[in-house]
C-alpha cells in the first residue's frame, strides 16, 4: 500500500491580527490609564496605552528575545 501526504498552509491575515491586537490594546490602555484618576496626564495615558499594545501583540506574535524587556535588552 503506497502511503500519501497531504500537506496544507495555513496562512495568517497579519494586518487583521496586528489591527485587532493594536485596536484592542488601544482600549485597554486608555481604560488603566483612567483607573485611578479621572484626569490623567498625556504621559500616563501614552504610557499606558503603549504598554497595552506591546503586551496585546506579545500575546500574539513572537518577538526575538532581544527584544523582551524583561531581559533587560531593547
Amino acid at each position: 500500500m503506497a502511503s500519501s501526504v497531504v500537506t496544507t498552509s495555513i496562512q495568517i491575515a497579519a494586518y487583521k491580527v496586528i489591527d485587532m491586537a493594536v485596536e484592542n490594546g488601544i482600549v485597554l490602555g486608555w481604560t488603566r490609564a483612567h483607573k485611578h484618576t479621572d484626569t490623567p496626564d498625556a504621559d500616563a495615558i501614552q504610557d499606558a496605552i503603549h504598554m497595552a499594545v506591546m503586551n496585546e501583540l506579545g500575546d500574539w506574535l513572537v518577538f526575538p528575545e532581544s527584544h523582551d524587556p524583561d531581559r533587560g535588552a531593547a
